[in-house]
């Protein structure tokens, strides 16, 4: 069952230094990004205290996601570079509008909310951009460490970004912590600068969105795990679009407190980045993901039971803990089942049927939030997610990942 193609952490060493400078440049992007993503719902939830604004904040969050086989278009036709270049920058500024709108008086549920849609159509062509550079610079023995290696960096960002912003609004405010993440995205442009062009004849030609479609339904075992995915996702992104609410109101608990909670609950997501190439590889992949699936939903039903911030913790932890075999698993089934021309668009789809649900479960826990209370909603979407891991076992049963030879490449 073992197959060596898929590579483990060892055939990250045969990646271009350029990828390598870039990944890390970019994990600390997204270490500053973190810092808006604990300051948004914090503002919002000094302006409104209401579960529908911080659900709504999420789903505008969300929404550009569905635009994404248009942003995976653009990079297969221009190339990642210039796209990551453009896209850092605008989102530079955007960031830096949410302390100007402070300082000046006119902050306000709309402004945030306009900046929030902005910053993530921002983030869509960054994921995309992303998304074909290690497509193509990665070598096809090296997918399965480079895919762990991606997976491991952003929940290292993702999680410890939390407890440093905490800090920082506790100590300093938000709009210092605002100005932090202005600053980060200097650490994607500087090492993007340094990668190479796309070369001429690799430009594909304007993409055929139906045709695409047609690639990604066709890419064995991918619609199957997107399927899968999109179920966390929906669950995932209602609970998460709760948390800071949750915590707030329920916990009674400070910045500093909230930002230690989300870096704590990292740990096992982390740990399961680091693991990624041995389980992706060896473990059964329905199996591997029903069991994920069904972690985080029980994690799910118990944060809504917690009432300290240690239970909390422990919550988060299992909670989150699907993620990183489910990026790992989806990217590398990607990267071998579709076409080098047109990976950003058809990937990009994928993107989208697997993250398209983010905003409605967003939305829905809001809504859920106010009538049943937090507590209710996240046993609720718990259950949910128990239900995607009992569906995975027939979906994923005889997809494989890890076993691409050079002649899918």
């Amino acid at each position: 069952m073992v197959n060596e193609t898929g590579g483990g952490w060892r055939a990250v060493l045969r990646v271009p230094a350029p990828l390598l400078w870039f990944l890390g440049g970019s994990s600390l992007s997204d270490l500053g990004n973190g810092f808006f993503r604990l300051a948004l719902p914090w503002l919002v939830y000094d302006l409104t205290h209401s579960t529908a604004a911080m659900g709504v904040l999420a789903a505008v969050q969300y929404l550009p996601i569905l635009l994404n086989p248009w942003a995976g278009e653009l990079c297969d036709r221009y190339g990642p570079r210039s796209t990551l270049i453009w896209s850092s920058v605008v989102q530079m500024v955007l960031v830096l509008l949410v302390p100007l709108g402070t300082l000046t008086g006119t902050l306000s549920l709309p402004l945030l909310y306009a900046v929030t849609l902005a910053l993530a159509l921002g983030s869509v062509l960054t994921q995309s951009a992303t998304s074909v550079l290690v497509k193509r610079a990665t070598p096809v023995s090296a997918r399965l460490g480079i895919n762990s290696l991606v997976a491991m960096l952003f929940n290292l960002s993702w999680y410890v970004s939390p407890g440093l912003a905490g800090f920082v609004i506790a100590r300093a405010g938000v709009n210092a912590a605002l100005l932090v993440d202005g600053a980060s995205f200097l650490c994607i442009l500087v090492p993007v600068l340094f990668t190479p062009r796309q070369p001429k004849g690799l430009r594909a030609p304007r993409g055929d969105l139906r045709a695409a479609i047609r690639t990604f339904l066709a890419a064995k075992g991918l619609p199957a795990i997107t399927a899968v995915f999109g179920i966390w996702n929906f669950t995932w992104g209602g609970v998460y679009a709760l948390e800071v609410y949750f915590f707030r109101s329920s916990l009674h608990l400070g910045a500093a407190a909230v930002g230690l909670i989300g870096t704590l609950g990292g740990i096992l997501p982390v740990v399961l980045g680091f693991l990624g190439p041995w389980l992706v590889r060896r473990a059964a992949l329905d199996r591997l993901m029903a069991l994920t699936l069904a972690t985080s939903g029980i994690g799910m039903a118990a944060l809504g039971a917690t009432r300290g911030w240690v239970g909390a913790t422990a919550a988060v932890n299992v909670m989150d803990g699907a993620i990183a075999p489910v990026l790992i698993a989806h990217a590398t089934l990607a990267q071998e089942t579709i076409p080098d021309a047109v990976y950003g668009q058809v990937y990009s789809i994928s993107w989208v049927a697997a993250g398209g649900v983010l905003p409605l479960g967003a939305l829905l826990a809001g809504l859920l939030g106010a009538r049943i209370g937090t507590h209710w909603t996240m046993a609720l979407f718990g259950a949910f997610t128990l239900l995607g891991a009992v569906l995975s076992l027939g979906w994923l049963r005889g997809v494989r990942v890890g076993r691409a030879s050079d002649d899918r490449a």
